[in-house]
């Protein structure tokens, strides 16, 4: 064959190889060309290794491992190829190391440095043939029988589009469920994280439009359907709702959802459409909410409307609060909090003050105080709290050098008169702030607890009810103390001021408005819970005699309308043996122990023996499932700020419900018992 036919077909071999390989064919031709050196070697010879791992493209040489621009003769490119980490660690290189010694000491070295391994992409595990070697082999100095067995390799399995798909919404579910910025897949760091992790999704991680849209539908709509089969799982479901209205009087309404496992009308609309649709309507058996006036009316109606509902809840956080700000009315309370909230704001809002304050925290063992929200009255408990627990730090702030240099500083007079204040606020000879801030914390210090009791979400009526309880004994005994409190103005080490104010505060009537606001927080739903938790059984006996008769004649009716007339006789029978004679429907000391020592759900508990009382059980069940606030709802309305800030001011409000959904969903369903209907 001439070379004319030699050349001839090397060019046909091209025109059919495609675009793809057209680069490959004419770049040892470019190479030869541009490298004159080439054409010296004698006949025959093994051209270099570095002619098949670079292409031309447009007149340059580039590495066909990282693409990089590889300016220069051939010496430039091997020179490149043996610090070019993708190249190294391909199976070209594995094949290069069988005859090029610079190559095997490259290879090896990258072996030692890596504890043993290198990396081959593209290649199965023990796959056989040239280079991809499964056996174990020896490389000797000389490079004499070097094989691509010699070294172990670390395989990156290969990534079908369905996989990529996969790990995208992956990563979308993790933006939407922290509530991160759908931009952050653009930040070079994340997309290095990305990268590192799973080298496979370079250049296929979804973007920024693809999250907000396609994708964002694609999550929406899975959850969606959990949340539905979660919700036909369940026979009885309680919600805890609430609606808001915006600055433009916009309507808000949210509604949670809690399982029971194993303007009014306009109000009334929505709460009817949403159980609708969620095909929840005749499962919902109570409706937990802060009982304004719409709520009121909206309960009652719902009462007529579903087949299996038991009543309404007041929200017992709301009420504990609002009782909180019943005591608030007093005169002498209001004056000690605005103290305390004066302490706070004064160091918070100043910086010099403030690293004083610092500086002696840390000397002292103090904690940081706690500045008093505007939404939450309880939060004003708490930072008094803060200003008592670092009476000692806030003495030692005043009492320094620095503040007192602080002080002469001020040029304006306001300023220095605000500093004076505040150092005889809290130094002063006359001063009661502790004392009175004292007195203030141990009075109300157990209203806020009972709050964070209540709000808890694995919390239940029957804890709503004994915390009530629990609080009308404080008061009662705060009511009782008051003649004492002027004998202990004469012989007892409190100040008299704060003994006055006290006096005050038990003399003022708040003992009758707390008693109203118990009233309102134990109807009968919560008193029945309270009867059915095994818990709370050994304080049956103690539970006052009306609250007993109320709470068993509910427990009966409950059984009968859920169950039929038949079942309310039973029911009957089965809950004076649950008080009496427990052995006989099943319970044993040990059993109920569990529930109180042990960390057994009291739901558990009457699963457990429902094959001896199964009415009862279906009730009690019921019953100790149903929230005692609608905290969880609260937080939907305090998330919205989070999800729509600032950043996200112009998203479309379908946008907004679908990643709250969502948000809120992926975290609910984990725990299984509760979810958000939007």
């Amino acid at each position: 064959m001439s070379e004319q036919q030699q050349q001839q077909q090397a060019g046909g071999q091209v025109q059919n190889a495609g675009p793809a390989r057209i680069g490959l064919a004419r770049s040892r031709h470019a190479l030869d060309a541009e490298d004159p050196s080439i054409s010296k070697k004698p006949r025959g010879a093994a051209p270099s290794f570095a002619h098949n791992e670079i292409s031309t493209v447009n007149g340059q040489k580039r590495c066909n491992h990282c693409n990089m621009s590889v300016p220069g003769n051939i010496t430039r490119v091997k020179t490149h190829l043996l610090t070019c980490q993708k190249f190294l660690t391909s199976e070209a290189a594995q094949k290069v190391a069988e005859s090029n010694q610079e190559v095997a000491a490259k290879l090896k070295a990258l072996k030692e440095k890596r504890g043993g391994q290198t990396t081959l992409t593209g290649l199965p595990v023990g796959a056989g043939g040239s280079g991809a070697g499964s056996s174990a082999g020896s490389c000797s100095s000389t490079g004499a029988g070097r094989s691509a067995s010699a070294f172990p390799v670390k395989v990156y399995p290969k990534y079908s589009a369905a996989d990529i798909e996969e790990h995208n919404e992956a990563i979308a579910i993790f933006l939407y469920g922290c509530n991160q910025p759908l931009s952050l897949v653009e930040h070079p760091d994340f997309q290095q994280m990305v990268f590192t992790l799973a080298p496979h999704m370079k250049g296929k991680l979804i973007g920024r439009k693809a999250l907000a849209t396609t994708m964002l539908d694609k999550v929406y709509e899975k959850t969606q359907s959990k949340v539905e089969g979660f919700l036909q799982e369940q026979k009885y479901v309680a919600t805890s709702t609430d609606a808001w209205s915006s600055s433009h009087n916009a309507g808000a309404h949210v509604l949670n959802v809690n399982a029971i496992t194993n303007g009014t009308s306009v109000f009334l609309d929505m709460v009817e459409s949403v159980l609708g649709k969620w095909n929840i309507l005749d499962k919902t058996v109570a409706f937990v909410t802060d009982w304004g006036s719409n709520m009121v009316k909206a309960g009652e109606c719902l009462q007529e409307m579903l087949p299996h509902y038991a009543g309404g809840v007041n929200c017992l956080q709301h009420l504990i609060s609002n009782g909180l700000k019943d005591f608030a009315k007093n005169e002498s309370v209001a004056s000690i909090m605005a103290k305390g909230k004066e302490v706070v704001q004064y160091l918070t809002g100043r910086t010099v003050p403030r690293a004083i304050y610092d500086e002696k925290k840390q000397q002292l063992g103090g904690t940081a105080l706690v500045k008093a929200g505007t939404t939450r009255f309880g939060s004003n408990v708490l930072s008094m709290e803060s200003v008592e627990r670092n009476e000692k730090v806030l003495r030692a702030t005043v009492s320094s050098d620095k503040f007192d240099s602080f002080i002469q500083s001020q040029s304006k007079a306001t300023d220095k008169e605000a500093a004076i204040k505040f150092k005889g606020l809290i130094n002063g000879t006359s001063s009661v702030l502790f004392s009175d801030i004292k007195w203030a914390v141990d009075t109300l210090a157990p209203f806020q607890s009972a709050i964070k009791e209540v709000e808890g979400d694995t919390a239940k009526l029957s804890d709503g009810y004994y915390a009530v309880q629990a609080l009308t004994k404080h008061v009662e005994k705060i009511s009782a103390a008051q003649g004492s409190y002027l004998n202990m103005m004469q012989d007892d080490d409190t100040p008299a001021q704060t003994l006055a104010l006290a006096f005050d505060f038990a003399t003022s009537g708040f003992a009758e408005a707390w008693d109203t606001r118990a009233k309102q927080a134990t109807t009968d739903l919560v008193v029945a819970a309270a009867i059915v938790d095994p818990r709370y059984k050994d304080k049956l006996s103690s539970m006052p005699a009306a609250d007993v008769v109320r709470g068993e004649a509910l427990i009966e009716q409950l059984a009968g309308r859920m169950m039929g007339q038949q079942a309310q006789t039973k029911a009957k029978g089965q809950l004076m043996n649950y008080k009496s004679r427990p052995r006989e429907i099943g319970i044993t000391p040990a059993a109920v122990a569990a529930t109180q020592t042990a960390g057994v759900a009291p739901e558990t508990f009457w699963t457990d023996i429902s094959h001896s009382c199964a009415e009862l059980s279906e009730v009690a069940r019921m019953l100790l499932s149903i929230p005692p606030s609608s905290a969880t709802s609260e937080r939907v309305f305090s998330a919205v700020s989070q999800v729509w800030d600032t950043g996200r001011s112009c998203m479309a409000s379908a946008r907004v419900r679908k990643l709250l959904f969502i948000y809120f969903n992926r975290k609910a369903l984990s725990r299984t018992w509760f979810c958000c209907l939007l």
